[in-house]
């Protein structure tokens, strides 16, 4: 995208795992009360319109963190309500969030990457239409890749099934490093998965050992 036309994006931030702290709330109040408009999105984060250097540097020391828009990295994994709290969920999404974020947030990859995570199949955080869908089930999570629910969208491919957590880390490990490895630069998933097919994303997985992808 131009970078003219970037720049004209009101600024955003995450909301790490989706949990408002008493710090953050009172910013964000003052903030209001100072005529800013803060603006609640689906995916665990805040935008501000109009807001100055000063107010960024307070979000950022609250613990929000940058929102980017284009940038060819790994995003803020986004997840559903969950586990302890919603009846449908069969895995901790939230928990699995955590992890992943600590583990891939910001990695620099060929285009920008859209993880969602679900605690169940209903998939109310639509990780069917991510390049990587998680979701859970009563045996473990299953892996889909390539979902992208913009221009000529459409849902992911699965790659793996009944995984506990660290073994979902360990295959988005893997996963990373194949996509780093052999994706075209500005490549997103989707337009990956086309190009080369599920078989060959999948024989490369498996001859892939112990390697994380590097920041």
């Amino acid at each position: 995208m131009n970078p003219e036309l970037l720049n004209k994006f009101p600024k955003s931030f995450y909301v790490p795992d989706g949990i408002l702290n008493q710090s953050q709330l009172k910013l964000l109040l003052d903030l209001s009360r100072k005529g800013y408009e803060i603006i609640l999105s689906g995916n665990s984060s805040v935008t501000i319109p109009k807001v100055d250097d000063m107010a960024k540097e307070k979000l950022k020391e609250v613990g929000f963190l940058d929102l980017p828009h284009m940038e060819s990295k790994v995003f803020y994994a986004q997840t559903c309500l969950s586990k302890p709290y919603c009846p449908m969920s069969r895995q901790d999404a939230r928990n699995l969030s955590k992890k992943i974020n600590k583990n891939f947030y910001g990695i620099i990859t060929p285009a920008k990457v859209k993880i969602s995570i679900s605690g169940c199949p209903n998939g109310c955080s639509e990780p069917l239409v991510r390049d990587i869908g998680i979701m859970g089930y009563p045996t473990g999570y299953t892996i889909t890749i390539g979902g992208f629910a913009g221009r000529n969208g459409g849902i992911g491919e699965m790659i793996s099934t009944d995984l506990n957590e660290d073994q979902v880390v360990e295959e988005l490990k893997k996963l990373f490093f194949v996509y780093i490895t052999y994706a075209k630069e500005k490549e997103r998933f989707y337009k990956f998965l086309r190009r080369v097919g599920i078989e060959f994303i999948k024989e490369k997985l498996e001859s892939v050992v112990n390697t994380t992808p590097s920041e």
